[in-house]
């Protein structure tokens, strides 16, 4: 995205915000590649145009594999939330992310985990749960609890074919729910008060009587506008496609 269209953006979406806290997801791809300098002056331009006693809250999803101790000092400093991108052991990790080269990628991605711990960051960890992924629960959650990070989300990875169906690495509803299951087991008897799990941290809150922070569970789903770098927008990450868009930042008033 060109500068001249991220300070638009950010000008407009806290013009538009009805409260003091205002919400900067920054997501991919992968993000990092936008390089240090882009958050830099993402900041700026909050500073820029945050009214008096307002303030922003930014969070980075990455893969980790950008992260350095400069990066991790600027995340710290500038109060950055940040979700690393980690699927569980190095069996079930290294099958489907794999670098340009083609070199497994767990290890570094827990060194990112700790380089941001040693910063001060405590990372969420985003799991994602596909058909390899399913034989080995277990192994995935002790992976991650490993890694204590307190913050936990599983994925499911569902990909339609363009001819009908769903692609192999697709879990069925069934596959997902027998996964949760043993998942749900293991972090009662030894997760539980340390780690939340998304689902279950969110199905607690709603059985409580509380509203849902995730949009796919409340009873409507408005929450996460999205802006790709060109400003096309849309209203859900999920449904980023000429039926959905809503418009381009460039032409009209987000």
């Amino acid at each position: 995205m060109s500068y001249g269209l991220l300070e638009q953006l950010i000008k407009q979406t806290i013009e538009a915000s009805p409260e003091p806290i205002v919400s900067f997801v920054w997501h991919g791809g992968e993000p990092t590649l936008a390089g240090l300098d882009f958050y830099q002056r993402a900041v700026e331009f909050q500073q820029k145009y945050l009214p008096p006693g307002w303030q922003a809250w930014n969070n980075l999803q990455t893969n980790g594999l950008l992260l350095n101790k400069k990066w991790c000092a600027f995340l710290k400093e500038n109060r950055f939330d940040v979700g690393i991108s980690i699927d569980g052991s190095e069996a079930v990790h290294d099958v489907n992310r794999r670098d340009l080269g083609g070199n497994p990628t767990c290890e570094r991605t827990r060194q990112a985990v700790r380089l941001l711990k040693e910063a001060g960051i405590q990372p969420d960890l985003l799991c994602t749960v596909n058909a390899a992924t399913l034989s080995e629960p277990e192994g995935v959650y002790r992976a991650l609890e490993e890694l204590d990070c307190g913050w936990v989300q599983f994925i499911p990875i569902v990909a339609r074919l363009p001819e009908g169906g769903f692609s192999p690495e697709s879990v069925t509803p069934e596959g997902y729910g027998d996964f949760l299951c043993q998942i749900f087991d293991l972090w009662i008897h030894s997760g539980l008060g340390r780690m939340d799990i998304q689902l279950f941290a969110e199905t607690a809150r709603i059985l409580a009587g509380g509203q849902a922070s995730l949009c796919w569970m409340a009873p409507e789903c408005d929450r996460a506008v999205v802006v790709e770098e060109d400003g096309r927008v849309y209203s859900c990450d999920h449904f980023v496609d000429p039926e959905h868009r809503l418009g381009r930042l460039d032409k009209e008033d987000l």
